[in-house]
């Protein structure tokens, strides 16, 4: 086995596991919680699955991204749906169950439009066969997700039980996978830096892209201060499982996958600085309402 193979197992395991997670907490009423807000859902599908996509290709016709930094950075932009989101998302004082249903909807939209995003945005894909990617998706993300739906159905209290552990472990195993991919850099004949993949063009377009995304998706999040956050938050981190699958399985080879590792690591450190400024204002406006109204 080489060390590809390795890293492309560990990433079925980090989706089905995550996928898993993600139906433990997942029910109908979830399912349809986005629904009620037609227009709120309709503005993050478009900023999701069209206008996000489209910003990173403009960010790199801008800024002159090529090479593996335009592959890892474009894959990145066409994938909607990380399984994280609601985690941030509770963090920041926004609505849970709002993004857990966008959420399920980006995941199952993500196995047929991801794939088609990339084969059309990012150049030279035009050889690439999607289908076995698509194929590979709808089975490792639709059968677990399910499986942990059927789970909290039946058995709400394992599922209940369960959702924490498996949410670790689905964590870790990404940890594994970014340990590997850049043990793997390291340790390549290959005497190009991180920095030298990417360059600082590379990580501008990353960071701008992440802005862009908080902003639209805060704007267009509708009236409520919960959904502007929901929406802030699942439109600018985007789906790494899916992201590492293509990368992998379509530029093995080529250090697409630290391109899509910096990327995870801006996302998060950004979404994850501004969850934790609102939930301080949150606590800081729930303790003075407590002391006004003990007074």
């Amino acid at each position: 086995m080489t060390p590809f193979d390795l890293i492309l197992w560990l990433i079925y395991f980090f989706i089905v596991s995550s996928m898993f997670q993600i139906g433990l907490n997942l029910g109908v009423k979830e399912i349809l919680d986005p629904f009620r807000k037609p227009g709120v859902l309709v503005n993050s599908l478009l900023l999701n699955l069209i206008a996000i996509p489209l910003a990173g290709v403009g960010l790199a016709i801008l800024l002159g991204l090529d090479g593996v930094a335009l592959f890892g950075f474009l894959i990145m932009a066409c994938s909607p749906g990380a399984s994280y989101g609601p985690k941030i998302i509770e963090f920041a004082g926004g609505d849970v169950g709002h993004s857990i249903g966008v959420m399920f909807l980006l995941c199952m939209i993500a196995i047929i439009s991801a794939p088609l995003t990339v084969l059309l945005l990012v150049p030279g894909t035009g050889s690439i066969d999607i289908w076995p990617v698509i194929q590979t998706l709808a089975v490792i993300q639709v059968i677990p997700l399910f499986f942990g739906m059927f789970l909290k159905a039946k058995r709400p209290h394992m599922a209940e039980r369960a959702s924490g552990p498996v949410f670790w472990i689905s964590n870790i195993s990404a940890l594994v996978v970014v340990i590997l991919a850049f043990g793997l850099k390291f340790f390549s004949e290959s005497e190009s830096s991180l920095a030298g993949i990417i360059g600082i063009r590379g990580i501008l377009a990353i960071v701008l892209l992440v802005f862009i995304s908080l902003a639209a998706g805060y704007y267009l999040g509708g009236s409520a201060e919960g959904t502007r956050k929901s929406m802030a938050v699942s439109t600018s981190i985007r789906n790494a499982g899916v992201a590492f699958l293509i990368g992998v399985g379509s530029f093995e080879g080529q250090g697409v996958l630290s391109v899509i590792i910096l990327y995870i690591f801006f996302q998060t450190l950004i979404t994850g600085l501004l969850a934790g400024w609102w939930g301080w204002k949150n606590f800081k406006e729930n303790g003075m309402a407590e002391t006004g109204s003990s007074s």
